[in-house]
């Protein structure tokens, strides 16, 4: 789910939003200081003129270890309160009490909306920690728990993960570095995708290094190098070099091997780059236009992924550089007043490659149309008057403005530029379009603000379980979605509420936020639907008819690979399957699944 909203959907109860802008911090071991029962006054004994105090206070540790991390820095989320924990891991911060607005002096628990903090009046909101060798990401960030009094509060850090290696080249002078890569397995609409985790150079004795990594699955490469060793390197006879090398020995991303990582751990790994001819290629841009930029991508046919690469002469207007015998493909996406795209395949055996031309073709707009069969009387009426930003609108324009697409690759390796597009109108408002649509391969999910989504198409192929192809230059068939109201009602309770969350809240009692997943059980590419919880209890509404398999979580999972069955095995004993029909009303019961922090 893109949250940015991953697994973005129509019907997602936005219960406590503020709440969750509330715990949007910038580093890890995050901790809700708030919570009345680890507060101990300190105001005893002190005369009337000396202010009454509280006393935070709490210890820092491993989350792996559970061991205290001494001389961390713990400071509050708006930079107000700050010191460096002992070198058992404990921290102790004094909190002059302040008056609340009805008068009161007992430092209670209030919510700041202007500075958008819970935390005690005068007091920080929020306690975090950090300390090199531990992540400061907030991607890994963890939410500490509160414990009782006698033992404070505890902020969890998460020991950073190392891949170190080295390079070997039959040179070992140093005069031969290499850039070495790290992509990343992650998982976005229940899909895996690789996303790129850092870049750097050999030393030279070959040796590299990767610092502050979450846990998780990586895959490593070296980038390709020209051999400019001074005592063989000659610019008018063969040139030589190094192709990418995927670890621990493969020629392509795909079928690089996964590297698994834990917190705290550190994994060794080598590479053996080999040495190969090169040979010059050249290849023609038939329009190029002027003061455009490039962005050229090279990989093995058949293989996207990264680890070749080739550059743009622009007095030349051609793509320049060296490859090893090989067939290749190349994609360029030219970036100016126009966005246009050209793809080329190409084969290098045995000698330089002269005379080649691509063309390249504007990226096209594909029209989106929206029909709504609505049974409500206010959209059913022919007498109803609507609006879109305040102006008086047509029904077709106020249903084409309640209407959001998004197109999100498919492939595994996202190529640059492929993101998601937003809706644009055309000056009368009636008709929308996605502009600059990159060719490829397309998930089309639709989000609505009323209603839910009973249809997707083009030219008469079902989006809702099939891709979207974008050929070069874009498509002429518009996106045809069809909006209905009549959708089921899902009410439920998750029945261990009570006993899994108790000392989980990390937000005021009875405030902690679960997420419950609505999966479609049949094949579709549409996304899951998704609802909060502070209570234990939840409603989602316009709910599509079908098949459907409710989770639940105590927090939303960083990476929840939907769409693979084998991967979803593990939830099934606490879940429960529902079939719904338009206008049905269902219960549900769900068991509390703990993500694990």
């Amino acid at each position: 789910m893109r949250l940015a909203t991953p697994f973005l959907h129509q019907r997602r109860i936005p219960i406590y939003a503020d709440t969750c802008r509330a715990l949007r911090v910038l580093g890890v071991g995050v901790l809700i200081a708030a919570t009345a029962g680890t507060v101990r006054s300190m105001a005893q004994g002190l005369n009337a003129e000396e202010k009454e105090t509280d006393t935070i206070r709490g210890t820092v540790v491993n989350s792996v270890t559970r061991e205290p991390i001494g001389r961390a820095l713990v400071y509050s989320m708006d930079n107000r309160f700050a010191m460096i924990c002992d070198a058992g891991g404990h921290f102790e911060f004094k909190i002059p009490r302040a008056e609340n607005e009805a008068g009161n002096r007992n430092g209670s628990v209030f919510y700041n909306g202007a500075g958008g903090n819970y935390g005690r009046i005068g007091g920080p909101g929020a306690l975090l920690a950090r300390k090199p060798g531990f992540l400061n990401d907030e991607r890994t960030q963890q939410v500490a728990q509160a414990n009782d009094a006698e033992h404070g509060l505890t902020i969890q850090l998460v020991p950073e993960a190392l891949i170190v290696g080295r390079v070997n080249l039959p040179t070992a002078d140093g005069t031969d570095k290499l850039q070495v890569e790290l992509y990343r397995r992650a998982v976005q609409e229940g899909r895996v995708k690789w996303e790129a985790a850092g870049a750097v150079q050999t030393r030279a004795n070959g040796e590299f290094r990767f610092a502050d990594l979450a846990a998780g699955s990586y895959k490593i490469f070296t980038r390709e190098e020209i051999d400019r060793d001074p005592l063989t390197f000659n610019p008018r006879g063969q040139l030589y070099g190094y192709p990418p090398v995927y670890y621990p020995s493969f020629h392509d991303f795909e079928s690089a091997s996964l590297i698994r990582v834990t917190a705290g751990a550190t994994v060794s790994v080598n590479l053996t780059p080999m040495r190969r001819e090169y040979y010059p290629v050249k290849i023609a841009i038939s329009n190029a236009p002027q003061g455009t930029g490039f962005q050229i991508e090279v990989w093995p046919q058949g293989h996207p992924g990264p680890g070749y690469s080739l550059g743009y002469e622009q007095d030349e207007q051609s793509i320049v550089g060296m490859l090893p015998d090989g067939n290749y493909t190349i994609a360029v996406n030219a970036y100016g007043s126009t966005v246009s795209s050209g793809q080329l395949n190409l084969s290098v055996k045995g000698g330089g490659v002269e005379g080649a031309t691509m063309s390249l073709a504007p990226n096209g707009s594909i029209p989106v149309n929206v029909k709504q069969e609505m049974t409500s009387p206010e959209m059913a009426s022919q007498e109803s008057t609507f609006e879109v930003n305040g102006k008086p609108a047509s029904k077709s324009q106020y249903m084409l403005s309640s209407v959001q697409v998004n197109l999100l690759p498919v492939d595994e390796f996202e190529r640059a530029g492929m993101g998601q597009f937003g809706q644009t109108g055309t000056a009368d408002g009636e008709t929308r379009a996605l502009e600059h649509v990159m060719p490829g391969r397309y998930l089309v999910h639709v989000s609505a603000q009323m209603g839910y989504v009973a249809a997707v198409s083009s030219g008469g192929l079902d989006l809702l379980r099939n891709p979207l192809v974008v050929p070069l230059g874009g498509t002429s068939s518009p996106i045809e979605i069809t909006l209905r109201d009549d959708g089921a009602t899902v009410d439920g309770t998750i029945e261990n509420w009570r006993t899994e969350t108790q000392g989980r809240n990390t937000l005021l009692p009875g405030q902690q936020l679960a997420c419950i997943y609505l999966l479609p059980m049949t094949e579709t590419m549409a996304p899951p639907l998704v609802g909060w919880t502070s209570d234990g209890h939840f409603s989602l509404q316009q709910v599509p008819p079908g098949s459907y398999r409710g989770i639940a979580f105590n927090r939303q999972p960083g990476e929840l690979e939907f769409t693979n069955e084998e991967s979803m095995k593990k939830y099934e004993a606490k879940s429960q399957v529902i079939q719904l029909e338009a206008g049905q009303k269902e219960q549900l019961k769900l068991q509390l699944n703990v993500v694990s922090e």
